[in-house]
């Protein structure tokens, strides 16, 4: 993350005073929906935008973005419905680790695809040489898949991993 921006339809004081507090390089404030998605697409022009938003005022900006994000179990049914990603707490310091989740998981499946690929060309090469029969050639088919689950299963322990490695 680059730059942050507050992006608010609030009164200037209040959208000032939580900028000062969240450290954000630069406070809009006083904005309708329709200025936030001006805003958001003029972003989107010049590098990857990512909407954070919550209610029906974000909705328009969270569809626009490069990446939407909602959070908030509580958050409108829109803003959901909108974004790419629900984040199901109002915490944003889970961000971060949503973004780190994101990364590991795009390389779980580039790994996954890769592997599961060359396994199964691998044991299809031997076993058209004649190094196995049919049986065992079934047998070892599970060998790909069992990989990928394996892989993925990874994943599961993001949140522990996560939690150690900020600590």
């Amino acid at each position: 993350v680059r730059r942050t921006v507050l992006l608010t339809g609030d009164r200037r004081s209040v959208a000032d005073e939580i900028g000062g507090r969240l450290e954000v390089d630069e406070v809009i404030a006083e904005v309708l929906p329709q200025q936030k998605l001006e805003i958001i697409e003029r972003e989107c022009e010049s590098h990857t935008v990512m909407m954070v938003g919550d209610g029906i005022n974000d909705a328009l900006a969270l569809a626009r973005g490069d990446v939407g994000v909602a959070i908030g179990a509580a958050g409108s049914d829109v803003a959901l419905q909108s974004a790419d990603v629900a984040l199901m707490s109002d915490d944003l310091r889970r961000l971060p680790t949503t973004l780190q989740l994101a990364r590991r998981t795009r390389n779980t499946i580039h790994q996954n695809v890769l592997a599961g690929a060359g396994i199964s060309a691998g044991f299809v090469y031997l076993a058209s040489v004649g190094v196995f029969g049919p049986v065992l050639g079934g047998l070892l088919h599970f060998v790909g898949p069992l990989f990928v689950i394996c892989n993925s299963a990874r994943l599961l322990g993001f949140g522990q991993t996560a939690v150690k490695e900020a600590a």
